[in-house]
């Protein structure tokens, strides 16, 4: 099995190279597709909470990023181990794919049960996901690979 600092950097690497595709894409579009900034939004719509949870600035939303992405390397790496499957490209782009599908379905959730969603193109915004964790899984699996 792979030590735990190989996962946490791998996922690292992953989560931000996706995150920088976000960012490119909501700055090429002119729209906001950024998924710490949009997780910070929907938290911080919420009427029950306390706007004094918030004065970490936007750390929260970016913690939930990278935990999601680092809890998606880990069942990488379990079903990989357990099913002896070898981390390559292709299987990379299948499971980013994968999770993507996984991303927007709760993407989806989270917006029919917010109070007050966020004004997105809920197309572009899908659309831009699934990439996004196909370049995930990609580098996770790219990474991996020389592990």
């Amino acid at each position: 099995m792979i030590e735990f600092w190989h996962l946490f950097f791998t996922s690292l690497a992953a989560t931000l190279a996706m995150t920088a595709f976000s960012y490119g894409f909501s700055y090429m579009v002119k729209g906001n597709y950024k998924e710490p900034q949009l997780l910070n939004y929907l938290l911080a719509k919420i009427p029950s909470t306390k706007k004094s949870f918030f004065k970490c600035g936007d750390i929260i939303g970016w913690l939930i990023h990278f935990i999601t992405g680092f809890l998606f390397v880990v069942l990488f790496a379990i079903i990989s181990f357990h099913y002896s499957i070898k981390s390559t490209a292709g299987v990379g782009l299948i499971y980013g794919f994968i999770i993507g599908l996984i991303g927007v379905i709760i993407w989806s959730i989270l917006f029919k049960l917010h109070p007050s969603p966020p004004k997105t193109n809920r197309v572009l915004f899908f659309t831009q996901l699934i990439i996004a964790h196909i370049i995930f899984g990609l580098v996770m699996a790219l990474i991996l690979n020389n592990f």
